[in-house]
């Protein structure tokens, strides 16, 4: 009888262990699937991730929480967009939600680099907010603006090899706020934009940022610039197309600038729709500029 018992006892811990150790696995196995959160210097997500990818610039913007994130190819044979991703152990798949990589493989190699910056970027400036959705994706809307976590708003820009995010928590229940962010290269185009995309007053007025050292070239590439960052915040609250000839922006020294609005339809409207704020940088060879617009929820949207 103490044998039977003792033998019973004995089948009985072997089963127990084995179930924590089966459960144990099951937990490791699913981490190395889901992205991990993100430190505030480095990616920090695998040897690999350190190797070809690092933190431009982590800013506190008026308009919320900027990084910048840069893809390094420069020890790889292979670019990363024409890798093979199946390894569940290559380090995208250690960054990326499996739902975001599904969207990269099935993308065209030139939006497969763009959507791993911008959401590389996204992910390092949501983790900011200690905010550790990793089991929410970060897809594309109807518009192709990034979709967030419920109580953010968010903003992507990418150039070359450069991936940036701006996201910002909604504090206030009254007020809507949307964000936009853009990056482009300071140096200018081979052929002039100028009459493309400023008025005539805006280009009348270049040229008073070369007290900073800012070329009246350079200005045309801000002021395009600021418009791309304006233009993403008030999308989704005016839900029209709006030529660049149908806002004016001016720069100024200290960082900040104005915007006036040219819309052939609801322009009254749009001044009384709700509050632009506009700000700008130089980050090295580029200008980072950065938008959000704040809609009273009382007022109707713009059709």
């Amino acid at each position: 009888m103490k044998r039977t018992c003792f033998l019973f006892f004995f089948f009985v811990t072997i089963m127990m262990a084995q179930s924590i150790v089966l459960s144990t696995l099951k937990q490791v196995c699913r981490q190395k699937i889901r992205p991990r959160a993100l430190s505030s210097n480095s990616l920090l997500l695998s040897s690999a991730a350190n190797d070809f990818t690092e933190i431009l610039f982590d800013l506190e913007l008026p308009e919320g929480r900027c990084v910048g994130v840069q893809l390094n190819n420069n020890n790889q044979t292979t670019k990363v967009e024409e890798e093979d991703w199946s390894d569940p152990n290559h380090w995208v798949n250690t960054c990326l939600h499996p739902e975001e990589v599904k969207y990269i493989l099935d993308a065209t190699t030139p939006v497969k680099k763009s959507f791993l910056l911008g959401r590389l970027a996204m992910r390092a400036s949501l983790s900011k907010h200690e905010l550790l959705q990793n089991d929410e994706p970060c897809l594309k809307d109807l518009h192709g603006r990034p979709t967030l976590p419920k109580g953010y708003v968010g903003s992507i820009s990418h150039k070359g090899t450069i991936g940036v995010a701006l996201s910002r928590k909604c504090s206030s229940s009254t007020f809507l706020t949307t964000v936009g962010v853009d990056i482009e290269q300071r140096a200018p185009k081979k052929r002039s934009i100028a009459n493309k995309i400023l008025t005539q007053r805006e280009r009348d007025n270049l040229g008073n940022l070369k007290r900073i050292n800012i070329s009246t070239e350079e200005e045309v590439m801000l002021r395009f610039s600021l418009k791309e960052a304006i233009y993403k915040a008030v999308h989704p609250v005016i839900n029209q197309y709006v030529g660049f000839q149908e806002a004016e922006v001016i720069p100024f020294e200290n960082g900040t600038a104005t915007v006036h609005w040219n819309l052939t339809n609801n322009n009254n409207k749009m001044d009384k729709l709700g509050i632009v704020t506009a700000h700008w940088k130089k980050i090295k060879h580029h200008f980072l500029t950065s938008a959000s617009f704040e809609q009273n929820e009382n007022e109707e949207e713009i059709h």
